[in-house]
């Protein structure tokens, strides 16, 4: 056999086995973030789904002007709830959006992170905190949107 033909099928195996090993370095890392999502999607649905749909409806029912948006499918699974203040009856303009959004994994991995901002921009981002899958319940995210409603209430 000719040398160079044993070179070649040398070079051919090596780069079959590195183009194996990163094929299996993305499929490892894509369900690593799978489970992440599920892990972050099921948490989001035991402790945050009813608080968050039962203060965008009790804002509705206050007159205040509400988007209330799911994204469990997505990566990083999250919850946002985007708030108009009614205004009152002397104000002249509208009053400016409030966001607040819970999300799983960003930036933390195996954590829901609350934060909040203003339609001034992302410049206003506001961490309010977060919580592990150990301490995250009902009350923890009840006293993250009571203080986005109180704070942006209050203008």
């Amino acid at each position: 056999m000719d040398p160079r033909d044993d070179r070649l099928e040398n070079l051919l195996a090596a780069y079959q086995q590195r183009k194996q090993d990163e094929t299996r370095r993305q499929v490892e890392r894509a369900l690593q973030v799978e489970e992440t999502r599920t892990r972050g999607a099921d948490a989001l649905r035991r402790a945050a789904l009813a608080p968050l749909r039962d203060a965008a409806e009790r804002l509705r029912i206050a007159g205040h002007e509400v988007v209330y948006q799911e994204m469990l499918d997505a990566y990083p699974p999250g919850l946002r709830l985007h708030l108009w203040p009614r205004p009152g009856p002397l104000d002249t303009t509208r009053p400016r959006r409030a966001t607040f959004e819970l999300v799983w994994g960003d930036p933390e991995p195996d954590a829901l992170c609350a934060r909040r901002w203003t339609s001034e921009g992302l410049d206003r981002l506001h961490d309010q905190g977060s919580a592990g899958a150990e301490t995250l319940d009902e009350l923890w995210v009840r006293e993250q949107v009571i203080e986005f409603v109180r704070a942006a209430l209050a203008g």
